[in-house]
């Protein structure tokens, strides 16, 4: 026994801790960002203690990541410049991570505004062989060289990364890089290049076997970029077909964003075919969708296209409707729905943003607090629960044998409380972390699939079986990520003794909600707990793993989208959880 106790402490096994947290870090950076920075920090102190210069500098190279997706985009720059300068030194030799390094280095310049800096940046990125990582530095040369209306340049650059994804058959890179040099091209009036640069990437996507929503949005911008050029041609029919290949993409996927632009593309189009009811039913639905999705550039543009087109023909008594709503629209920006001048409110909102500054105040004051108990929680209060698992596994190591197994099993009794009392503290932490996210459409698909293979590898073959109908769900993909991984935990710690795990996910949009059902066939609850499971720390079964919190924490997530969730179960046979948010609407 107490050999092991000083294995715990070898090299070797703080060397597997090390990497055990570092591609746990690694894994989570896009997902949670907080916690893969927390993780990073740890592998990072790990790797210095073991004078492992590689994995400190990977380690930071992950807070660097975080630090910018958070946006601390100081703290990201300081990490990126060290991890930079440590590679350099150390390992010269390591291409992949000296231009990634390099490349990241230019991006947060550039999202600083510091553009000279970046562009230098990206142009020694290129210099390391690392060609799989060229056209996307390529790309961000030339769009920076596009903010900068160095529009040779950009073309220059667009046509190098074309080049070396061609090389290297990346087709989005193919698709994208073109995009891009079309809009170059259209800044020089280069209006038969920009058509001929958009029909390559349509060629590109069409050649393409890869089902991507990156590439449904490119297909979609270039269609739509094609009917503008060829309603400024004046070649209406080509730019009616490019449009309405455009809006049936965009209404399949729900792009409502590109939904409304295409729409206002299409009505200017039909006006110019002087079909004016098919011109003013586009104008109304995308006046709906703009004030829907809250486009009001597009509104804008699309009353003014109307009016210059009305007046250039002379028919002012056409022009006159659209003028009027031109004006109420910018009449709007100033003055409220019951008709206040513009001093009235400016005085109220002077009134109500020095009471906000006011509550802020006091919002800042309570969080520091709230920082201080979440501080003292996480560290201060930890230490000694440390220390009473180490002297007591301490004691029963050296003293066991001498004070006899009664003793010993009090002394592991003392050890697996002290150590539930810290997982309780770590899943406390976790539940107070949860808060509103951006919402994007998420495939849920992936995640299971993700959580499928993650515990596949925890559990013994054949142990676990997921099936699932689902489809898109609309909300932060971590909360998403965490739903599916907390009830997949659930249903395979309750699963029945001697037999797998069996799971079945269905998921269904109808209209205004989104329906989540997970069941399982493992040991159920029994009807009067079912409210009893989603508190905090209520355990049924003291004799399975887990503190009670992996449903308390699924309530919070779906209480933050002012959604339902409820047990259905017949113990002995199955249990379902029964999960319904609201269907919001996304701006892509």
């Amino acid at each position: 026994m107490h050999h092991q106790t000083e294995d715990r402490g070898s090299v070797g096994f703080r060397r597997t801790e090390m990497l055990r947290i570092y591609k746990e870090a690694a894994g989570m950076r896009s997902v949670n960002p907080s916690a893969a920075l927390d993780l990073a920090k740890k592998s990072r102190d790990l790797a210095i203690e073991l004078g492992d210069k590689d994995y400190s500098s990977r380690s930071e190279q992950i807070m660097a990541i975080c630090f910018n997706l958070l946006g601390e985009t100081q703290k990201a720059l300081r990490l990126f410049s060290n991890v930079l300068s440590i590679r350099r030194k150390y390992f010269p030799d390591d291409h992949i991570r000296l231009c990634q390094n390099t490349h990241a280095l230019g991006i947060v310049q550039d999202q600083m505004g510091n553009r000279e800096q970046a562009l230098d940046y990206f142009l020694k990125a290129l210099q390391f062989d690392f060609r799989q990582e060229h056209p996307v530095i390529y790309c961000s040369i030339g769009v920076l060289q596009g903010q900068i209306e160095q529009y040779d340049k950009a073309i220059m650059s667009f046509d190098e990364g074309i080049k070396v994804a061609y090389e290297i058959h990346n087709k989005y890179y193919q698709a994208l890089l073109n995009f891009n040099k079309s809009f170059a091209f259209l800044k020089l009036e280069k209006i038969q290049e920009a058509k001929s640069s958009l029909h390559q990437v349509l060629t590109v996507i069409k050649n393409s076997i890869e089902e991507d929503r990156r590439y449904t949005k490119i297909h979609i911008h270039t269609l739509a970029a094609l009917g503008q050029i060829y309603l400024q041609e004046n070649e209406l029919e080509q730019a009616l077909t490019m449009s309405t290949n455009a809006l049936e993409i965009a209404n399949k996927q729900s792009f409502h964003l590109s939904q409304c632009n295409v729409m206002a593309l299409q009505a200017k189009i039909y006006l110019k075919k002087n079909e004016e009811s098919k011109a003013i039913s586009y104008f109304e639905r995308t006046l709906h969708y703009s004030e829907q999705y809250e486009v009001a550039y597009c509104k804008k543009d699309l009353l003014e296209y109307f009016i210059d087109f009305y007046e250039n023909n002379g028919e002012l008594n056409k022009a006159y409707p659209f003028i009027k709503q031109l004006k109420g629209a910018m009449e709007k920006e100033l003055i409220d729905s019951r008709g206040k001048n513009i001093n009235q409110i400016i005085e109220e909102r002077e009134k109500e943003i020095k009471l906000l500054e006011q509550k802020n105040q006091e919002i800042k004051r309570h969080n520091v607090k709230l920082e201080q108990f979440t501080h003292i929680i996480s560290h201060d209060m930890r230490e000694p629960v440390r220390g009473i698992v180490s002297f007591a596994t301490l004691i029963r190591n050296k003293y066991g044998d001498v004070l006899g197994d009664e003793f010993r099993e009090y002394l592991q009794f003392m050890v697996d409380d002290a150590q539930a009392l810290n997982l309780k503290w770590n899943r406390l932490l976790s539940y107070n972390a949860i808060q509103k996210q951006a919402i994007q459409k998420v495939k849920l698909a992936e995640i299971i699939d993700c959580v499928d293979k993650m515990y596949k590898t925890k559990l013994a073959p054949n142990q676990l079986n997921i099936t699932y109908s689902v489809g898109n769900i609309q909300m932060a993909y971590a909360h998403a990520f965490t739903l599916i991984n907390e009830l997949t935990d659930n249903a395979v710690k309750f699963k029945k003794k001697d037999e797998p795990c069996v799971i079945k996910i269905e998921h269904q949009a109808n209209g205004d909600t989104h329906q989540l059902l997970v069941t399982d066939y493992g040991i159920g609850i029994d009807e009067e707990y079912h409210e009893k499971v989603f508190k905090m720390f209520q355990r049924l079964h003291k004799t399975y793993e887990g503190v009670g919190a992996g449903l308390a924490v699924c309530e919070r997530i779906v209480q933050l989208y002012d959604g339902e969730i409820r047990i259905e179960s017949l113990p002995g046979v199955f249990t379902t959880v029964h999960v319904t948010i609201p269907n919001v609407v996304i701006n892509n």
